[in-house]
């Protein structure tokens, strides 16, 4: 009976152990974004907080994508996540994903790509500044169309007609969390100008948030 113990015990720690090293990226880097909340300051990102390039909507960011699935409905979100062209976003290096009440936490893979490069490139020109760590909080990934004609209803900056978050190839910055705001709003809006100049993106700043299309 004791070895029988012994044995259940010896392998349920090796599950445990396998569970911690398939996911430490994820567990250690919510770890750090917990102590990272407890002493840092909201850093809000728009039109008003940051100098952006600012590309015109309707002719340079909607053609940009309009190549691509236009997620119309729910139906077609599943489609498009079983076809692997639409993948889910979860909270990574240098970036967290806020509760999404108008939008889904999945976008295409090469939109995912440019979130990833964005936070990494982000996070380590802050550390490397100001010894410190910081990280970016998106509020909205990909929409259905139901999903951006409810959005329209409550915020008169949502586009009414296409929007690129439809297509799976748009996030929204929301804010940064950081200990020195205005020192880690210029490393950001430098970083987004040079990412436009490397025809990486499209920014659109508004009142509450930035808008990143990915070309």
């Amino acid at each position: 009976m004791k070895n029988i113990v012994k044995i259940i015990f010896l392998i349920f720690s090796l599950i445990v152990l396998y569970f911690f090293w398939h996911y430490r990226e994820i567990i250690i880097n919510k770890i750090k974004m917990i102590e990272i909340v407890k002493k840092k300051h909201s850093c809000p990102c728009n039109n008003k907080t940051m100098n952006l390039k600012f590309e015109d909507y309707h002719t340079t960011h909607v053609p940009a994508v309009k190549k691509h699935k236009f997620i119309l409905n729910d139906t077609q979100l599943k489609n498009e996540i079983n076809k692997g062209n639409l993948i889910p976003v979860v909270n990574g290096i240098g970036y967290e994903i806020k509760i999404l009440k108008y939008s889904s936490s999945y976008l295409h893979h090469k939109a995912y790509k440019i979130l990833q490069e964005i936070a990494n490139r982000y996070q380590k020109r802050v550390f490397n500044k100001t010894n410190q760590e910081s990280y970016i909080l998106i509020s909205s990934l990909t929409r259905t169309l139901p999903q951006q004609k409810e959005l329209a209803k409550v915020n008169r900056a949502a586009t009414k007609g296409t929007s690129t978050h439809c297509f799976g190839f748009a996030f929204d910055i929301l804010l940064l969390k950081s200990n020195n705001c205005s020192s880690s709003i210029l490393i950001l809006q430098k970083l987004l100008n040079e990412m436009c100049d490397e025809k990486k993106i499209f920014l659109c700043p508004e009142g509450d948030c930035i808008h990143v299309t990915v070309r």
